[in-house]
C-alpha cells in the first residue's frame, strides 16, 4: 500500500520529469543550432534547476556554467553561494568559471553606477561576457547566455508594471531572447515553468541550492508582490504565471507589428536646424494625425528618444500628455491654422492642424511663442499648452 509520503515523491518526480523535457524543447527552440550557452549560475534554486536541464544536452552542447560574487550581502553569504554553484556544476559534470566584483572595482561602472542593483546587474553581465570569452578562446564567437527567469517572474513583472502604468512595450514583460552583444544572445528556456516546477526538478534529482535571504526582505516591492500578491492571485487563477506568459507573447507579436507600421511613419520624419544649430525634427499633421493611437505614441516616443534615451526622463512623459496632443490633433485635422504648444520634460511641440507638428529639445527655458506674443514656462514633468 502506498503511503502519502510516497505518493508525493511520486508526484514531485513525475511533474519534475515533466518540467525539464519542457525547458530542454524551449531551450532547442531558442538555440536551434546548439551554440555554446552559458549558464549564468547563482546557486539559488532556479539556476539550479536551469543548469541540471541543460546539463542533459551537453553531448550535443557546449554547456559551461558562470558565476558572479557580488557585495550585495554579506562576504560569507557570497562565498556560500559560490561552493554551492560550484558543487552543483560539479553534480552535472559541467565546467565552472566565477568572477569576483572585487575585480572590478577600477571598471568605471562601479564609480559611476550608483544604484548598488544596477551596478551588481551590469558587473555580472560584464563578467560573464569575459567568462564566456575567456572560455571559448574567441571573442568572435557566436554563443546564448542562459538565465533562470520563470514564470511566476513573468508575472511578477507584468503586475509591476501594470500597476506603475504601462503600454503594449511594457507588458512584454522578460523577452525571451534578447541580443546582448554583436554575437551573444541572453536567453530564457524556463518561462514556460513555475518556480514550483524548479523546486520540483531539483527535488527529483537531489539537487542543493543557497537561498538568498534577502528575497524576504519586503522592503523591495517585487518581493512584496511575490510573497503577498501571488499566492492570493494564484489560489484564485491556479494558471495565472503560465497565462502571463502567453500575454507577453501576444504582446511581443504586436509589439512588432506596431514598430513595423511606425517605422514607415518615421521616414517621412525631417531633421532640421535652427540659427543656434540645434536639431529639430519635423513631419506633416496630417500623416501623424492618421495614425492609429498605439502607433502614434510608438512614434512620438521614438522622437523622444532622439532627444534623450534616459529611461527615468523618458518615464516622466505621462499618457495623458500624448491623449492631449492625439486628441488635439484628432479634433483640428479638418480645421486650418489652429495651433497649440506643448512643453513636455524632454521635447516641447509645436503642433499646427495645418502644416506640420515641430520637436525640439526642451532645455528648460520659457517656450516664446513669436505668432501670438506669449510665453509658456517649461515645467518638469508639467504640460502647459497655448490655445491657438
Amino acid at each position: 500500500m502506498k503511503t502519502k509520503s510516497t505518493e508525493t515523491t511520486n508526484q514531485v518526480n513525475k511533474e519534475g520529469h515533466i518540467s525539464s523535457k519542457l525547458v530542454i524543447a524551449n531551450f532547442r527552440k531558442l538555440n536551434p543550432k546548439g551554440l555554446p550557452t552559458a549558464v549564468a549560475l547563482s546557486g539559488g534554486l532556479d539556476s539550479v534547476a536551469l543548469l541540471h536541464c541543460l546539463s542533459c544536452l551537453q553531448r550535443r552542447v557546449n554547456i559551461f556554467a558562470c558565476h558572479f560574487i557580488h557585495d550585495m550581502r554579506s562576504k560569507e553569504e557570497s562565498m556560500n553561494d559560490c561552493k554551492v554553484a560550484e558543487e552543483a556544476a560539479k553534480k552535472c559534470g559541467i565546467p565552472f568559471l566565477s568572477r569576483n566584483i572585487a575585480d572590478y572595482k577600477d571598471n568605471p561602472i562601479y564609480s559611476k553606477v550608483k544604484n548598488g542593483e544596477q551596478r551588481a546587474r551590469d558587473l555580472r553581465y560584464l563578467a560573464l561576457s569575459e567568462m564566456i570569452d575567456e572560455y571559448l578562446g574567441d571573442k568572435n564567437k557566436k554563443s546564448f547566455i542562459a538565465t533562470a527567469h520563470h514564470a511566476d517572474d513573468q508575472l511578477e513583472t507584468l503586475i509591476m508594471r501594470l500597476c506603475r502604468g504601462s503600454g503594449i512595450n511594457g507588458m512584454v514583460g522578460i523577452e525571451s531572447s534578447i541580443s546582448f552583444h554583436e554575437n551573444k544572445t541572453i536567453i530564457r528556456p524556463m518561462l514556460c515553468i513555475t518556480k514550483e516546477d524548479a523546486k520540483n526538478i531539483c527535488l527529483k534529482n537531489s539537487l542543493k541550492w543557497a537561498e538568498d535571504h534577502t528575497n524576504q526582505d519586503e522592503s523591495y516591492s517585487r518581493n512584496r508582490i511575490r510573497s503577498q500578491v501571488i499566492p492570493l492571485l494564484k489560489d484564485i487563477y491556479p494558471f495565472a504565471s503560465r497565462n502571463a506568459v502567453g500575454l507577453s507573447d501576444i504582446c511581443s507579436s504586436a509589439e512588432i507589428n506596431i514598430k513595423k507600421q511606425a517605422k514607415e511613419c518615421v521616414r517621412s520624419l525631417h531633421e532640421l536646424k535652427n540659427r543656434k544649430k540645434e536639431t529639430y525634427y519635423a513631419i506633416q499633421t496630417h500623416l501623424l494625425s492618421s495614425q492609429d493611437k498605439v502607433v502614434f505614441y510608438e512614434i512620438v516616443m521614438h522622437i523622444c528618444k532622439l532627444f534623450c534615451n534616459d529611461g527615468k526622463k523618458i518615464g516622466k512623459i505621462k499618457k495623458r500628455m500624448f491623449d492631449s496632443l492625439y486628441d488635439f490633433l484628432q479634433e483640428t485635422v479638418s480645421t486650418r491654422g489652429r495651433r497649440k504648444n506643448f512643453t513636455w520634460p524632454i521635447m516641447k511641440i509645436e503642433a499646427n492642424s495645418s502644416q506640420d507638428v515641430i520637436f525640439r529639445k526642451n532645455y528648460g527655458e520659457p517656450f516664446f511663442d513669436n505668432r501670438k506674443n506669449k510665453t509658456v514656462k517649461a515645467v518638469d514633468g508639467l504640460q502647459k499648452s497655448l490655445e491657438g
